[in-house]
């Protein structure tokens, strides 16, 4: 297929392709999967979850494998392997490079537009990124994060425009990584988006600790940086009202107490 018989445009929220017989053509390929089959079924699962990433780009089918199993806790192993197999043969994706598949930009919107679960999906490639990329940066391996860079950024970006939770975390891998390979000022932005979507979501529900944890958790990240303007007042303001609210955790504490020591140094 060629780019020019692809293109495609936005109207209200639905894709209009203004080559309906590309779209009728993936239409049959989706067709040729048949709901009651198991591997048929895991390659529709592969088919939504690969849309929640960058287009064009090499995903891992270790990346893949795994988001499959999460999205559908009832797909067997061999039905999970064979089902990304079987999208390959209906043409949704390809697999030029060994050990990844490709989506189209378009068959990634065309999926999303047709195929019920896309949000769920996304959240669910989300949480495994983001376990992927926390091991990767857990240990040290800066290369190991390469080929996953460019679907993180996406990702988070896809997700913190609906405020999913896990969206925060993903940018907070992405800037730990950036750290790593020594681009700060990409880091600090990074940082930054992931603790607006924690504010976002903190405010929404002043009752959950967890959210209410983040948003200290994201500043301590920043005060690393002089450049974010946030201080270790700030910092401790927001723990002590946690603290006023009950949602600070005991285990805690000592964070307050060492936030309001560093205040006093200021």
């Amino acid at each position: 297929m060629q780019d020019a018989s692809l293109s495609a445009e936005h109207k209200g929220g639905t894709l209009a392709y203004r080559d309906k017989g590309v779209a009728a053509a993936w239409k049959s390929s989706l067709d040729r999967l048949d709901r009651k089959v198991p591997v048929d079924v895991a390659a529709i699962r592969h088919l939504v979850l690969a849309a929640a990433l960058a287009p064009g780009e090499p995903i891992p089918v270790l990346l893949m494998t795994p988001a499959c199993a999460a999205l559908d806790s009832k797909l067997a192993e061999h039905e999970i392997r064979d089902g990304l197999n079987r999208l390959r043969r209906v043409g949704l994706v390809t697999g030029d490079q060994p050990g990844h598949v490709t989506i189209h930009r378009l068959v990634g919107h065309f999926a999303r537009d047709l195929i019920e679960g896309a949000d769920a999906a996304a959240e669910v490639m989300g949480r495994v990124l983001f376990e992927q990329t926390s091991e990767i940066n857990g240990s040290g391996r800066a290369s190991g994060m390469l080929p996953l860079q460019i679907h993180l950024l996406h990702l988070a970006n896809q997700l913190r425009m609906g405020d999913v939770a896990v969206a925060g975390y993903l940018d907070n891998q992405l800037g730990d990584h950036l750290v790593m390979v020594g681009d700060l000022a990409a880091a600090l932005q990074s940082y930054k988006a992931g603790l607006e979507i924690r504010k976002r979501l903190a405010e929404a529900d002043p009752s959950n600790a967890g959210w209410q944890r983040d948003v200290w958790a994201s500043m301590w990240r920043l005060r690393d940086f002089e450049e974010s303007g946030i201080t270790w007042r700030d910092i401790a303001r927001k723990m002590e009202e946690m603290d006023c609210n009950g949602t600070l955790l005991p285990t805690d504490r000592e964070f307050l107490e060492r936030a309001r020591a560093e205040a006093t140094k200021e």
